[in-house]
């Protein structure tokens, strides 16, 4: 979710909250927080009661209590800067090396860790606490790449591979 130009809350997740509002005749008030780790941990500890794009895990179902259907299927991308030759779609040779942004303790973090064991390259993963700050670092060239759910296809970044 994010705001646009005349500050109304934006983006997929809205977008379907708010088709749910009409089938459940549901009321919402929106929390804004800095960043997903705030947001989850309200989540976690009562003070919220709904957070769209949680990724289903089994721990997690002890917790918290997750839609029979998702909400839609998304997969994890390693990406690029646009401008950015030196790697090709799952050039796994290339990736070796790499400084890859991550989010903390982030299901694609676990993930992109499992993609890279399983495809035989090692990289230097650095960790981030917000999204924001990760694409940012991307964009000024601090990492060679960041591994985050899919950005969509308006996206500044290049895709070299998805997974989970």
């Amino acid at each position: 979710m994010s705001y646009d130009e005349a500050g109304q809350l934006v983006g997929y997740n809205i977008d379907y909250l708010e088709e749910l509002r009409r089938y459940a005749d549901w009321t919402y008030e929106y929390v804004d927080f800095a960043g997903w780790a705030e947001a989850y941990e309200a989540l976690e500890n009562g003070e919220i009661d709904l957070l769209p794009a949680v990724y289903y895990t089994q721990e997690r179902t002890d917790r918290m209590l997750f839609s029979a259907e998702p909400m839609c299927s998304i997969y994890t991308t390693l990406n690029v800067r646009l401008d950015d030759r030196r790697y090709a779609y799952e050039d796994f040779t290339a990736f070796s090396g790499m400084s890859v942004g991550v989010i903390e303790n982030s299901q694609d973090a676990r993930a992109f860790a499992q993609y890279a064991n399983d495809n035989g390259f090692d990289v230097d993963m650095v960790e981030y606490l917000e999204t924001d700050d990760l694409l940012n670092a991307l964009d000024e060239g601090a990492l060679d790449a960041i591994a985050i759910t899919y950005l969509g296809s308006n996206s500044r970044f290049r895709t070299i591979a998805q997974f989970s």
